[in-house]
């Protein structure tokens, strides 16, 4: 009999022993049976009792090991045959399993060969039985499967860990079957060794499931196409409707339809958007791009794209900007934007009455900076019920008793994939009929620490505001208390606000009373600041405001007006002693605006540096090419090439020698800077220059050899009557601060006058170019015109026009047509008055001057000297030699008589205006005796 264990750890025993206690107390029966017989043949009485005795306790003792014995034997015994039905009849068992399943099954031995196969498995093969591949290698069975190689790796794996459970693919007959393989090794107590095979076949499953893939993956494709084409015809009546918008002809019902038009486009162009963003989420491929960045740059977005949206409803827009932020930071810019303008959609969406609140914030967490970025509102509230559900895909709000909404229902379920792959967390909470908030969180890497908003001396700083909103009140309340400003007050009327002396008026332009406190002139010095809701609601009395800003008003918009009265201050304090002596440096100034070069010639010119002049990035390449600079002034909008493309095409030239390149813009920001810094420019500056700065580079870039000691910048004229004759005629001019213009100009009076008289001519040029770009629709070339005017305005010190021509020109980078529309014609004519009195002012002060400076005597010179001296002063001017050429204008002039005088007087005139081309032909007329 085969050993059989009976419970872990117990002895094993032997069936037969139990056979063969019985046999010998059977046997010791019929011996002692024999034996009393013999004893009573005998007749020993005594020994047949003493022998019974202990025959009969033998046997008393057989019987009960017998009976034991049975007993266990018995239990054995059925223990054996459950075993026997379970493990001994194991091989029946296994082959019915193998006959009757429909699994693919395998045993095979240590040696990889076939011990059982089920008959599904045995078919799928390509065998009729079990007995053509029994004994046989597993490989030489599987020559069937082409990949074998796979079953092998698979079987040597399993050999080292015991078990395999994998998904792995074979081709039968030309066909790819995707198994479920599972593989474990077996042992039994005779120490011998095998492997069980069971394979699952997931064909159908794996072919549904990549039937699927391909259909998500056209679905994807077909959606992406379309999102694409959709664009191009969407963009296209974008287009035309902003053209219609332009015209005059439209009747207010005609205006309503565009503007009805524009809304399907935005709202068509949105659900494209959102469409394709889901389809990024779905696919995982969202791609964080991150970037340096500003909260103005939100701010920025905020405003051009949803505060319109506001205005139409009425809402109010209240922003609250902790000042504690710091001024640059890192991140996904578009998806924050993105997550942002969805919230604030939302909002706008379901408020019809009160205000919506922005609110950013900055944490700190374990060392690391987050900020959270929150949109509350007024608006009908969220039941609890839904709010599990808002970040789902395509769910969609529904207040009760109210038309649904439109849209896909995918706003917030991107908002919460986008923030969630910018490591963030969005929630939400919100009050039946009390309003919503939502806000989100997200890790942000700073690159600058600097505050985004703070006051130099808010000690000094008294603000007076009027508005007639209670969360306008607490939003200026708030933003004083964290810029450390102390005296804040809400007037309510006139008489408020001349009970105080306030150094700063902030005048909603809602109020009932903004006009009139616009016209007042107070008993105090003081800045106005006006809050517009749009570009389109300006009021009468806007020109008298220092500062306008737009809706949404925020801190760092405050902070910046605030520290523009220092900052004035400290740069009358210091103009002193900031111009320096130079030797030897030229320059070479490129911009296409005549004012703007003579600005940049004269402020040159005190350092001694040798200016010439080119009025286009082509001729500034040439000129390169052909000399040697020390420094290159270069202008970055221009009509050929822009400063970008003729900074580039400088620096690949590859001369010896590199000038260090001076960028100048009207506008400076982060975008511009990136531009000309991967061009190769050195520095980039905004326009017009500061002295402060202009001296801190010039020290900065120029050899030490070449700086000599400092002189003072503002200087008395050479002659005060020029100074108070000007200041007097000027006076009739509105908007011209002669202060200002005389900084730019480096405290020169000639040289103030020369370029007033530029920018008449130059700013009718420019008006006339205007007119022919709004008769011909063409924006961009508007926004041009306005950009060149503001910069022309505040040379000359005509601040309150370059307001005006800012204000036009952010109208047109915003494609606002109606604003263009309505304003256009009362701008051209305030610039054509002030041209107009300004000319007048200059005539009068050439009259003023005419009477009252001696006409310098003449002074004869020999013939021969004063033609050498012509033929000298005529190659100064070929060459732009300004300060020579002047020179020997003024010399020419008292040596001449006649009409000789009065071309000299005239080719004076055209190199203080850098009219060089002129200045030739004048001295060709020139007469020698």
């Amino acid at each position: 009999m085969n050993k059989i264990k009976i419970g872990k750890g117990k002895k094993y025993y032997n069936y037969n022993l139990f056979l063969v206690l019985l046999l010998i107390g059977t046997v010791c029966i019929i011996n002692s049976i024999a034996l009393m017989y013999q004893l009573l043949m005998s007749k020993n009485m005594k020994g047949l009792l003493a022998f019974s005795i202990i025959d009969i306790a033998s046997i008393a003792i057989l019987v009960v090991i017998g009976l034991r014995g049975w007993l266990v034997g018995e239990r054995l015994k059925r223990s054996l045959d459950a075993t026997i039905e379970v493990y001994g009849r194991s091989e029946a068992v296994i082959d019915y399993i193998m006959e009757s399943t429909n699994s693919y099954i395998m045993f095979i031995d240590s040696n990889y060969k076939v011990i059982s196969c089920s008959e599904a498995l045995i078919k799928r093969l390509g065998y009729k039985d079990i007995w053509q591949i029994r004994k046989k290698s597993i490989y030489d069975v599987w020559d069937a499967v082409k990949n074998k190689e796979t079953l092998e790796e698979i079987i040597k794996k399993v050999e080292s860990t015991n078990l395999f459970d994998g998904i792995r693919v074979f081709e039968i007959e030309r066909e790819e079957i995707w198994f479920s393989v599972n593989i474990s090794r077996i042992r039994k107590e005779d120490s011998s060794e095998g492997f069980m095979i069971i394979l699952t076949d997931l064909t159908k499953e794996q072919k549904s499931k990549k039937e699927l893939v391909e259909i998500v993956n056209m679905r994807n494709k077909v959606l992406l196409t379309m999102s694409h084409e959709l664009r191009t015809p969407i963009n296209g009546i974008n287009g035309s409707t902003e053209l219609l918008a332009m015209s005059s002809q439209l009747s207010p019902t005609d205006k309503s339809h565009v503007q009805n038009i524009r809304e399907a486009c935005r709202a068509l162009l949105s659900i494209v958007e959102q469409a394709t963003d889901y389809n990024s989420i779905q696919n995982n491929e969202i791609v964080l791009e991150n970037r340096a960045f500003t909260l103005n740059d939100i701010l920025e977005e905020v405003r051009t794209l949803v505060h319109l949206r506001m205005y139409e409803k009425k809402i109010g827009f209240c922003v609250d900007i902790e000042p504690e932020i710091p001024s640059i930071l890192s991140g996904d810019l578009e998806k924050i934007c993105r997550v942002l303008l969805n919230l604030l959609y939302n909002a706008v969406e379901y408020t019809e009455e009160g205000y919506i609140r922005l609110s950013i914030s900055k944490k700190e967490r374990e060392g690391k900076t987050f900020i959270q970025y929150l949109v509350q509102d007024t608006g009908c509230g969220i039941e609890e019920e839904n709010i599990k559900s808002l970040f789902d895909a395509f769910y969609r709000f529904e207040k009760k008793g109210e038309n649904q909404k439109t849209g896909l229902g995918l706003g917030l379920s991107i908002c919460f994939e986008f923030v969630k792959a910018m490591g963030g967390t969005i929630r939400c909470e919100s009050r039946v009929n009390e309003g919503s908030t939502f806000w989100f969180e997200i890790q942000t890497e700073v690159l600058d620490s600097t505050p985004i908003a703070e006051v130099k001396n808010p000690f000094d700083k008294n603000i007076a505001l009027v508005a007639s909103t209670d969360w306008r009140i607490e939003q200026a309340k708030k933003m004083c208390r964290e810029l450390e400003i102390l005296s804040f007050k809400s007037c309510e009327d006139m008489e408020d606000l001349l009970n105080e002396s306030f150094t700063h008026i902030v005048i909603d332009a809602a109020h009932p009373l903004a006009t009139e406190i616009l016209m007042t002139k107070f008993p105090f010095q003081c800045k106005k600041i006006l809050i517009l809701e749009s570009s389109q609601n300006a009021i009468e009395g806007i020109r008298e405001a220092d500062y306008i800003v737009y809706e949404p008003f925020t801190i760092t918009m405050l902070a910046q007006i605030l520290n523009i009265l220092d900052e004035e201050k400290e740069a009358e304090e210091n103009t002193v002693n900031l111009v320096f002596k130079t030797k030897g440096v030229h320059a070479l100034a490129v911009d296409d605006n005549a004012v703007n070069l003579m600005v940049v010639s004269n402020i040159l010119q005190q350092y001694d540096i040798e200016v010439e002049e080119v009025d286009s990035g082509k001729v500034a390449i040439q000129r390169y090419y052909e000399n040697e600079y020390d420094l290159i002034f270069m202008d970055y909008l221009m009509p050929d090439m822009d400063g970008v493309e003729a900074t580039k095409n400088i620096r690949n030239l590859n001369k010896k020698v590199n000038p260090v390149i001076i960028a100048l813009s009207a506008n400076v920001n982060k975008e511009i800077k990136e531009k000309f810094e991967q061009a190769g420019a050195d520095y980039v500056m905004a326009k017009p220059l500061e002295l402060k700065e202009l001296s801190h580079v010039l020290r900065r870039y120029l050899p030490s050899y070449k700086i000599l000691e400092k002189k003072a910048i503002i200087q008395e004229s050479k002659d005060q009557i020029t100074f108070e004759a000007l200041k007097s005629v000027l006076k009739e001019v509105d908007s011209l601060n002669l202060e200002s213009g005389l900084v730019y100009m480096a405290g020169s009076v000639e040289n103030y006058v020369r370029v007033l008289k530029v920018c008449c001519e130059n700013v009718t040029e420019q008006i006339n170019y205007i007119r022919a770009a709004y008769q011909l629709i063409s924006i961009s070339d508007l926004r041009i015109y306005f950009h060149s005017l503001k910069g022309i305005f505040l040379n000359v010190g005509a601040e309150k026009l370059s307001e005006l021509s800012k204000m036009m020109e952010q109208a047109s980078s915003n494609s606002n047509h109606e604003y263009i529309q309505e304003n256009l014609e009362s701008y051209i004519e305030t610039v054509e008055t002030f041209c107009n009195k300004l000319q007048m002012a200059l005539g009068l002060y050439k009259n003023i001057l005419a009477s009252t400076i001696p006409e310098e005597k003449y002074q004869p010179m020999e013939p021969q000297e004063y033609k050498e001296k012509i033929e000298v002063l005529t190659e100064s001017v070929k060459r732009f030699e300004f300060n020579e050429g002047s020179e020997l204008a003024e010399q020419l002039i008292v040596s001449s008589k006649g009409e000789n005088r009065k071309l000299l007087e005239e080719v004076y005139e055209q190199i203080q205006q850098f009219q060089y081309d002129r200045a030739i032909e004048l001295l060709e007329k020139i007469r020698f005796e």
